[in-house]
């Protein structure tokens, strides 16, 4: 056999798998998984909370007196009851929501919060707040009677 023979015969093999590679890839982006768009991976799978200030539908504290706990009257007209356990807080928000949040190390006070932290409850001092997405939602909430 000759050298060129040999060179023909591997230039034809490589291009042959070229080609092929490229129908391969085009076959998979076609009818494959779907790629990401994104860099570094896509974006994320759900938008993030997105926390306000404000509170939409909001129910008085007479709405809350079927709840335990004790009634928090906040700052801009906002409730909230919280009922503390040994480790644990089950809070109902003016707003219609309830939750219940284990108690977490903090650095000061009692904190409360769910596991990626995007929701978390403070006391200190007798005064407690919420904090949604590092956003304060109810804050300055004090204890009725």
């Amino acid at each position: 056999m000759k050298s060129k023979d040999v060179w023909h015969g591997t230039v034809g093999i490589s291009m042959m798998i070229a080609a092929s590679a490229v129908v391969g890839g085009i076959a998979y982006l076609l009818w494959g998984p779907p790629v990401p768009y994104w860099p570094f991976g896509g974006p994320p799978l759900r938008p993030p909370a997105v926390a306000t200030t404000t509170v939409s539908a909001r129910t008085t504290a007479a709405d809350l007196s079927g709840k335990d706990g004790t009634l928090f009257a906040c700052e801009g007209g906002a409730y909230l009851k919280a009922a503390f356990s040994s480790n644990a807080v089950r809070l109902a928000l003016s707003d219609g929501r309830e939750l219940a949040l284990p108690q977490v190390i903090g650095e000061a006070g009692v904190r409360y919060a769910n596991p990626d932290e995007s929701f978390v409850f403070l006391n200190e001092a007798n005064i407690v707040f919420i904090k949604e997405n590092g956003v304060q939602t109810y804050s300055g909430c004090t204890a009725q009677g």
